[in-house]
């Protein structure tokens, strides 16, 4: 996945949908053991760009409990540090909040394009997506 990758998306908060386009950015570090993601996207409000999501990200593997770890830093001063999962494809990873699971599932596709879809859950079975975005990769 280390790359330049563009496109657009969407995603739901409190009921409100909003589209939006940006690009991610992945570097490998370290000789391979980590990856920085850098990612922003915006969306048009009275024809101005606003941006909606801000990122920056380190995808690494913790040697000790044999596990990878993501680490994420949001533009408004939220972090998270999460478990990541390899599966076909990709990698997934999620946490819990007050009533319920965030998951997010990253794949790159036969088309060679970065999909991901973000899913939420209130008992661990039935899954509601509120967040689908498609990138290129342009380098």
């Amino acid at each position: 996945m280390v790359g330049q990758w563009k496109g657009s998306g969407w995603m739901e908060q409190a009921g409100k949908r909003t589209d939006f386009s940006g690009a991610e950015t992945i570097q490998s570090k370290l000789n391979g053991l980590a990856l920085l993601v850098e990612g922003k996207f915006n969306t048009q409000v009275g024809g101005k760009d606003v941006t909606v999501h801000e990122t920056l990200a380190v995808l690494s593997s913790d040697e000790r409990s044999k596990t990878f770890r993501f680490r994420t830093y949001l533009a408004s001063g939220i972090t998270g540090d999460q478990e990541a999962k390899l599966i076909d494809g990709g990698w997934q990873w999620g946490f819990q909040f007050p009533g319920g699971t965030i998951r997010y599932t990253i794949k790159v596709n036969e088309k060679d394009q970065w999909f991901e879809i973000g899913e939420m859950s209130q008992d661990d079975a039935t899954w509601r997506k509120f967040f689908e975005m498609t990138l290129q990769r342009v380098k």
